[in-house]
């Protein structure tokens, strides 16, 4: 084929080929190689589904349609209106429905070797297999035609029962049991993107999580390279200079270009999608690369080829269930906030004395608000499947919050350890006896470094665009830049220290107190369980959190056999924020193990109701200096 004959403009193509539209074909193929490119008219009437492992991209350029499709074992109809776009996932039964005067793209790989397209029919309104076959896929056009030609003559269609005599066959794969996405319209958000495309960075429209990759690209060069896929260019908007095997290709609004592979490929692009797929397995070596309308689909599919881990294997697929995260975290909201309003009650209102210790819990106190003021805004994106609707300023200053409850909550956690420790094995220490204003001035140098050290959180974008979603994440499967590589740091160092620090006080204090036999005294026992409190509230919250990532940023690195691993280990950190955030709820407790002054002050809250009247600490009455 000539450099000349791949490159076609789109609506004068459609125009020449409007009789292709009209039953009984309903559609013609501008491309058939690596990847099919196809464009679909209607009326067409439709009861058989269609079953493939690769994904179909829908644009519908005139008019709307319905797909049909089995979303978890129910029916459900998705609305492709005029100028919108779908992604649908593979191994999803669906059924397109197009209206009369209708024109709409479809764009799906060619099938490997070793995968099996399914024609099924189902049992009236039910989910209920009446027919069936399994086959592998040329050309859909001529090989559906059989299939339903064959249902039509069957017992099946004629009595709408299952026929005992032809038994339905075990599937060959499972069903895809994810929850398709709503379409979007697609010139909108290319609209909302162009700010972001000044960066010189593409955009990533559906995500990571599918093997089609749809990237956006904005107003650059793109430097030359040779493919070993196949791409197809379809100009959006303005103009660009493609330049193939030295040779220049003027392409404007509307034109399209095939780039087959091997092709040296390069030029000045302007607004430009990228469509790829990422398969994790196939029969032969394959890479399809598609550009449509300054757009490009890559279709990789090998067994043995190596993955770049800024492209392959992601966990973005690694949402949760919005049935499993939401309610834990609003349990906790639901227990945190109330804890910490009367902690604060009692700190403001009943305690007249603010020791070291005392001033370090307030302090603890405060990180505990930044968490309680963000969660009610990650309860609502986990909701909706972490679709986060809040934009990318409130994202930054969510997921600073969040970094600096983290690591404050563990900086004072650790403040009260240590505070503990000096006065049980160095009670004559001056630290022991320093002033409210110099603990204050401590609190205040915790705070400053916390603050600095998350500051670069709100110097870049988190929020990342993928189709109609948008996701608020500090941590990413792609490569990261710098402030997101200190955050990783800071998120293990911040860790790791203050647990080695937690632990040497436990064990030097029960070192000391056993040598000094004093082990059996109640308020010296009081300082061990002051620590062992904070030990298992730290480690409880922090450390799923922390091995899951470990294990996660190791699985990363490696080739793409640890692929399913790393998706299912990038799943369980996200679990694991229901046990970070869950240490606002458990502040309260170690309030109440410190301080024997705030238990008093407590008590007389309690007191003063009228419910009950419970004993107050002498101990704690008397100012003599210290606090256990």
């Amino acid at each position: 084929m000539t450099n000349e004959a791949l490159r076609i403009n789109i609506d004068k193509w459609i125009k020449e080929n409007e009789a292709s539209f009209l039953p009984p074909v309903c559609n013609k193929l501008m491309f058939f190689y690596q990847l099919n490119i196809m464009f679909v008219g209607g009326p067409n009437i439709r009861k058989d589904y269609h079953i493939e492992e690769g994904e179909e991209l829908f644009y519908q350029i005139r008019g709307d349609m319905v797909l049909k499709v089995i979303e978890n074992g129910k029916h459900k109809d998705v609305h492709i209106r005029e100028g919108e776009m779908f992604l649908l996932p593979a191994r999803i039964p669906h059924s397109p429905q197009r209206q009369a005067n209708t024109v709409g793209l479809v764009v799906e790989r060619r099938r490997l070797r070793s995968e099996t397209d399914c024609l099924r029919y189902y049992v009236n309104n039910s989910t209920d297999i009446l027919f069936e076959r399994w086959f592998y896929c040329e050309n859909l056009g001529t090989q559906l035609v059989p299939v339903i030609q064959e249902f039509m003559a069957s017992k099946q269609h004629k009595t709408g029962k299952p026929d005992p005599d032809d038994p339905i066959k075990t599937a060959p794969f499972p069903l895809n049991n994810m929850n398709v996405m709503t379409p979007f319209c697609f010139k909108d958000w290319v609209e909302k993107q162009k700010p972001a495309l000044s960066s010189g960075r593409p955009l990533d429209m559906f995500g990571i999580q599918f093997e089609t990759e749809v990237m956006l690209y904005g107003p650059g060069k793109l430097e030359p390279s040779k493919r070993s896929s196949d791409a197809w260019i379809w100009q959006l908007e303005g103009s660009s200079i493609v330049s193939m095997n030295a040779e220049d290709h003027n392409l404007s609004k509307g034109d399209c270009l095939l780039v087959l592979g091997l092709t040296d490929f390069g030029g000045l692009i302007k607004t430009q999608l990228l469509f790829s797929h990422q398969l994790l397995k196939c029969a032969s070596k394959e890479e399809v690369k598609i550009a449509l309308a300054g757009t490009c689909i890559r279709t990789s599919s090998t067994k043995t080829m190596q993955f770049n881990n800024n492209s392959t294997c992601n966990a973005s697929g690694g949402k949760v269930d919005p049935a499993i995260l939401p309610p834990l975290l609003i349990c906790e909201l639901l227990l945190g906030l109330p804890g910490n309003l009367m902690a604060l009650y009692v700190f403001c209102r009943q305690l007249r004395t603010w020791r070291t210790n005392i001033l370090f819990l307030f302090n603890l106190l405060l990180a505990d608000f930044f968490l309680l003021l963000s969660m009610p805004f990650r309860i609502d994106a986990y909701l909706h499947s972490e679709n986060w609707v809040f934009g990318d300023a409130w994202c930054r200053i969510n997921l600073f919050m969040l970094a600096v409850n983290r690591s404050a909550s563990i900086s004072f956690m650790t403040a009260v350890a240590v505070n503990r420790y000096f006065k049980v094995v160095h009670p004559h220490h001056k630290i022991n006896y320093i002033s409210s204003d110099k603990a204050g001035g401590i609190a205040c140098f915790i705070w400053v470094t916390v603050i600095l050290m998350r500051l670069p959180l709100l110097t870049i974008e988190l929020l990342k665009n993928e189709g109609n979603a948008s996701y608020c994440r500090s941590f990413s499967g792609e490569d990261p830049p710098f402030a997101i590589k200190l955050h990783y740091g800071i998120f293990f160092a911040e860790f790791f220290l203050p647990l080695f620090i937690l632990l040497f006080c436990s064990i030097r204090i029960s070192c000391i107190l056993q040598q000094r036999q004093m082990d059996k005294e109640k308020k010296v026992r009081q300082a061990i369980y002051t620590v062992l409190v904070i030990i298992g509230v730290f480690i409880f919250c922090f450390f799923p959190g922390v091995a899951t990532g470990v294990v996660a940023l190791y699985l990363k690195t490696k080739s793409n056999e640890y692929c399913d691993a790393y998706k299912l280990v990038s799943q369980m950190f996200v679990l694991s924020i229901g046990f970070t955030y869950m240490n606002s709820a458990l502040d309260p407790v170690i309030y109440c193990f410190s301080s024997s002054l705030f238990r008093n002050a407590v008590k007389k809250s309690i007191n003063q109701t009228g419910v009950m009247q419970l004993q107050l600490s002498r101990r704690a009455s008397t100012a003599n200096g210290s606090d256990y």
